[in-house]
């Protein structure tokens, strides 16, 4: 063995209580020199990985003559630019191969330890056996998705049925029938809602939502969702206006998604706005952003339900009080979205005096 990295071992094993505290830890813990030779690693890399302490002292992390190696080429170029070149944390899901030749994920972090000149001497490598996890997650995922789709055949098929009977003006119903085909109607309209909406979590969860940018108009896309509910707000006596402070209303964002985030919120500050209430809309430029306001007059969040409300299935206590229909899945799934479009959503809320959801995007 090189005696440079003989002497960098023995200045480590001198560490006698820092040694003892890795060794005993219950994640996979190695540390390297900076190219990326092994000079210690605890008993649950050898654990995890099949390869005994010894087989490890001396080789290159990373690499097919361990657990490494099974990742992409920019991969690892990524990894050595952040801790080498950058100095910072690596942090990231990688590919391993265990010595009896089974595969398993990890999530992996890697540090730079710096000398007094900020230039680093040793990387500590992390890794966390997630390889369950995953798989549980992945079959969560499946799972959603199967049902979901097999659920929602039926339910279109009883909407378009009952639809079809209330559209029939030969069919001479009296008032309880009437009264009953439009519960069928309602209830089914409740219930392709919350299929469609575990749909789109599942498909956005596993990575089946792609962001598809392009070039689109913001007026038409906000115009259309407003379209969409006037009705509603109409029923409610309510007062929804729409204000574009835009020089140029083109900006480039995958318009589906976004019109889903309009739609959820106007739909959401109608529900829980009362008869003769505010609802506007305002959309201006701020910071190179595109800044969007949804504000209500309605029954606002309470304060200590706050912090809950883009958990998945998540419904503050009064909108379940006066709303028995709903999923809790309206918000989180519009974070989602409008974070990997580039942006954020927050919001500000008084209980009783309204509610003002922000969200902005980049403009391209």
């Amino acid at each position: 063995m090189d005696e440079q990295i003989q002497k960098q071992i023995e200045s480590l094993n001198n560490l006698e209580t820092f040694k003892t505290a890795i060794l005993n830890s219950s994640e996979h813990v190695i540390i390297t020199n900076t190219e990326g030779i092994i000079l210690f690693a605890n008993n649950a890399a050898s654990e995890i990985t099949g390869y005994s302490i010894e087989e490890m002292i001396g080789e290159k992390a990373g690499s097919k003559n361990l657990w490494g190696g099974h990742m992409d080429l920019d991969f690892y170029k990524q990894l050595w630019h952040t801790i080498k070149e950058e100095k910072q944390v690596f942090k990231g899901v990688v590919k391993n191969r265990r010595k009896a030749g089974e595969y398993y994920s990890a999530q992996a972090s890697i540090s730079p330890v710096l000398n007094e000149k900020g230039e680093p001497i040793y990387f500590i490598g992390n890794e966390k056996d997630i390889t369950k996890e995953l798989e549980v997650d992945k079959m969560k995922d499946e799972f959603i998705y199967i049902t979901s789709h097999q659920l929602k055949t039926p339910i279109t098929r009883i909407k378009l049925a009952s639809q079809e009977l209330l559209d029939d003006t030969k069919l001479k119903m009296d008032e309880n029938q009437l009264m009953y085909l439009n519960a069928i109607k309602d209830s089914n309209i409740e219930m392709l809602a919350l299929v469609n909406g575990l749909l789109d979590i599942a498909k956005l969860e596993a990575g089946k939502i792609v962001i598809e940018k392009q070039e689109t108009d913001l007026k038409k896309i906000i115009e259309d969702s407003v379209t969409a509910l006037i009705d509603r707000s109409k029923q409610k006596n309510q007062n929804l206006t729409t204000e574009i402070r835009l020089a140029n209303t083109q900006i480039s964002a995958d318009e589906k998604l976004l019109k889903e985030v309009y739609k959820n919120l106007i739909s959401n500050a109608v529900k829980y706005t009362p008869d003769k209430g505010e609802i506007k809309v305002i959309v201006e430029e701020k910071d190179g952003m595109i800044l969007s306001t949804v504000s209500d007059t309605g029954m606002g969040i309470p304060e200590e339900e706050k912090e809950k409300m883009f958990a998945k299935f998540f419904r503050a206590s009064n909108a379940k009080e006066k709303e028995n229909d709903g999923t809790g899945l309206g918000l989180y799934f519009i974070k989602e979205v409008i974070e990997r479009m580039g942006g954020e959503i927050w919001f500000d809320s008084k209980i009783n005096e309204g509610t003002k959801f922000f969200f902005k995007i980049p403009k391209a």
